[in-house]
């Protein structure tokens, strides 16, 4: 059942018990889970969080839980799946469903006991759930079809016969209303299942929820602000649906908690929001290196090339850069001289992107796509590391940037200059060596890049490095090449051998093509809906879908063949 009034219908009912949390281990769930732990702890709620990976380990958490009573609140996970059927909830639960993926699952919607889902309300209208009617069937009529009820003995007069002859016309009506109904069923499914997309920021949705509870704040703000911004970086919503959030959802909280004239003092917590570079971490590195590794500039110059180097040296001459300028870091530069690079690489790049930044007293400044960026590294991988030890891990990233410059000297230097910036060289690096090795074939109906060598298990499970690496990949393939922007792109890799995963299985992931027109600020792929139709009646190959997105799934190296070969025919008859 769905739920609108978020207030009334989910945080007053679940203030009054015990609240389970389990959430999804991403970014923006994080900061969901951020954002409910300090409303439940002003409010002296008793809670529990469990960050889950997947399926597997929220079946666990839900298994291990079967007396529990309270309330139960999944945060972006299990949505799309027909909750009470697949996992274990406990039968005397009430399950709140807090989830920016979409479609929604019908079952889950025309559950009226146990399942609430929190929508907000202009978003309703806009989902195209079919009706209830159309989709689930009603109960058989109370008139049996058995033979013995229709050919009773002792009806050998003729207006026995005619009953008899009545009631197989009833029956044969019925089957083909039935047919019918089941044939437009199915229709109306397909359409409504045909795309996958991510509506607005779980974050976002509960800051709105801290202000109607008179919350609010500019550290929730911050978490909100990385939410929406972990969802850009991540390559689940477009620009256009970044910025939409940001001006419309976020516009209220910016002018509360980030005056333009504020006074500066040694605690106090500012966030401006203003234009910013779509550079990754480029305000804690040299431009020089920002540029080389980011996706814009080197598919510009085609830097994995033997001319690259030279190209990019040129585009710096035409911009009027010196490498003298780009080879420091960004930090040690003048604000003049700053702000005139920042407006020559905005006007080069023409994105037009906006970004929040927390400013803490005198201390200096950090953006919330950076700490989304390297936070999302941080929770989603290895696997071989405890789930609640990468969450909190990740946490400490995000409440670093707002607890003063010694947390920030020396948390969040590791996580960007240490980490992170060796995920983009990483990631630079695999989409040079594909290209220059000719390592992404055509097979049709799509592009495959079916890569053999292994790669650090750092990474290798972690969303934020497939989609972003998948993307690159792709933007870099079309610019090499005329003509190629016309095919979605599949990526898979090996995957290390570890406690939790055999060796001998691969990720497989991928992307709607680069020519795809998106609508309502969204990303819509019909990518994981493919992989569920591919992996269909294929009880030979061992497939995953652990992952709460259905776009990426493992499976074993000795099965992708056969299952890529369905996936052909599968996108051939899809009209992408």
């Amino acid at each position: 059942m769905i739920i609108t009034r978020f207030k009334e219908d989910f945080y007053n009912v679940v203030r009054k018990t015990h609240v389970l949390m389990i959430t999804s281990n991403d970014v923006d769930s994080l900061c969901t889970t951020a954002i409910l732990s300090h409303l439940f702890t002003c409010d002296d709620v008793m809670f529990t969080v469990v960050p889950v990976d997947g399926y597997e380990e929220l079946n666990d958490a839900l298994r291990a839980r079967q007396d529990y009573t309270s309330s139960i609140v999944l945060i972006n996970c299990a949505v799309t799946c027909p909750i009470l059927e697949i996992l274990n909830v406990p039968p005397n639960s009430t399950v709140f469903v807090v989830d920016s993926r979409r479609p929604l699952n019908h079952f889950n919607v025309f559950e009226a006991n146990q399942i609430r889902i929190l929508v907000n309300e202009a978003e309703r209208s806009s989902l195209g759930i079919p009706n209830l009617d159309d989709v689930i069937a009603k109960d058989e009529d109370s008139e049996s079809d058995d033979d013995d009820d229709e050919y009773s003995e002792g009806s050998n007069d003729g207006g026995g016969r005619r009953n008899i002859i009545d009631r197989v016309t009833r029956r044969a009506v019925r089957k083909e209303n039935k047919r019918l109904w089941e044939s437009q069923k199915n229709k109306i499914l397909w359409q409504y299942y045909e795309y996958n997309w991510h509506s607005t920021s779980t974050a976002v949705q509960m800051l709105e929820l801290a202000a109607e509870l008179d919350r609010a704040s500019a550290e929730l703000m911050w978490y909100a602000a990385i939410g929406v911004s972990s969802q850009y970086t991540d390559r689940l919503i477009p620009i256009e649906g970044y910025t939409d959030t940001c001006v419309t959802r976020m516009k209220p909280f910016i002018t509360k908690f980030s005056p333009k004239n504020a006074a500066k003092s040694d605690d106090l917590l500012r966030i401006s929001f203003g234009k910013e570079l779509p550079l990754a971490l480029y305000t804690h590195w040299n431009l020089y290196n920002a540029m080389a590794v980011n996706e814009y500039f080197a598919c510009k110059t085609k830097n994995w090339t033997q001319k690259g180097e030279k190209n990019m040296k040129e585009l710096l001459a035409k911009m009027g850069i010196t490498l003298v300028e780009t080879s420091r870091k960004f930090e040690s530069i003048e604000s003049k001289q700053k702000k005139e690079l920042i407006e020559i690489l905005d006007k080069e790049m023409g994105i037009g992107f906006a970004s929040f930044t927390v400013h803490l007293g005198y201390s200096g400044q950090v953006n919330a796509a950076d700490i989304a960026r390297a936070a999302a590294l941080r929770i989603e991988s290895p696997h071989n590391v405890e789930p609640m030890d990468r969450f909190q891990a990740a946490l400490r990233i995000i409440r670093a940037a707002i607890s003063g410059p010694k947390d920030q000297q020396v948390i969040l230097v590791d996580a960007f200059e240490r980490s992170y910036q060796k995920m983009l060289k990483m990631i630079w690096h695999l989409v040079g060596t594909a290209i220059n090795q000719s390592e992404i074939v055509s097979t049709g109906a799509f592009y495959l890049m079916s890569s053999q060598r292994a790669i650090s298990a750092e990474v290798a499970e972690s969303r934020h490095f497939l989609l972003n690496f998948t993307h690159f990949l792709l933007k870099a393939f079309a610019c090499s090449k005329r003509g190629r922007s016309g095919k979605p792109l599949i990526v898979t890799f090996p995957l290390p051998q570890s406690e939790k995963q055999p060796d001998g299985w691969h990720v497989v992931t991928g992307i709607m093509p680069l020519a795809t027109a998106f609508e309502d600020n969204t990303f819509k792929s019909i990518i994981g809906r493919a992989f569920e139709r591919a992996a269909k009646d294929q009880q030979n190959m061992q497939l995953s879908f652990d992952s709460f997105d259905n776009s990426i799934i493992t499976m074993r190296a000795t099965d992708r063949a056969r299952f890529f070969d369905k996936l052909q025919s599968i996108l051939e008859t899809s009209g992408i």
